[in-house]
């Protein structure tokens, strides 16, 4: 700032210093609502939910767990109906533990073996614009 040396000077110097009073008011009232409106619960919440979404990890983690749903689903209804003996119940125990191995092993082939059905069946409705919708459905 430079020196005042006339009473008009002065005035002009009051004049600007309480403008930039103003500005900065405004904008410090402007970073208050914004931190409020962040720190209200539903907000909070919703970033949390829009960060979720946004991880690959989690979009994958998902993916992983419904293809071991699938599969012991898939188990539940062919093997489970089957077994009636003890034996047969421990057998059929550890063949489950096998099968949840080698999913949880192959995760990645068994996911592009599901887009290849998916287009397989989505071909054969004669939809063959909904191929790219398949994909972005099944990687998340």
């Amino acid at each position: 700032m430079q020196n005042i040396d006339s009473m008009e000077s002065l005035k002009l110097a009051i004049i600007e210093l309480e403008r930039r009073q103003d500005e900065d008011a405004k904008l410090l009232k402007q970073d208050f609502l914004r931190a409020y409106e962040s720190m209200k619960p539903i907000n909070i919440i919703k970033n949390t939910f829009k960060e979720a979404a946004a991880s690959k990890e989690l979009k994958d983690n998902l993916i992983n767990t419904a293809i071991g749903l699938a599969a012991g689903f898939a188990y539940n209804l062919v093997v489970e109906k089957m077994t009636n003996t003890p034996m047969k119940k421990m057998l059929s125990t550890a063949l489950m533990a096998g099968i949840a191995a080698v999913v949880d092993k192959n995760s990645d082939t068994l996911k592009s073996l599901g887009k290849e059905f998916m287009k397989f069946f989505k071909g054969k409705s004669g939809d063959s614009n909904k191929d790219d919708n398949t994909d972005e459905a099944i990687s998340c």
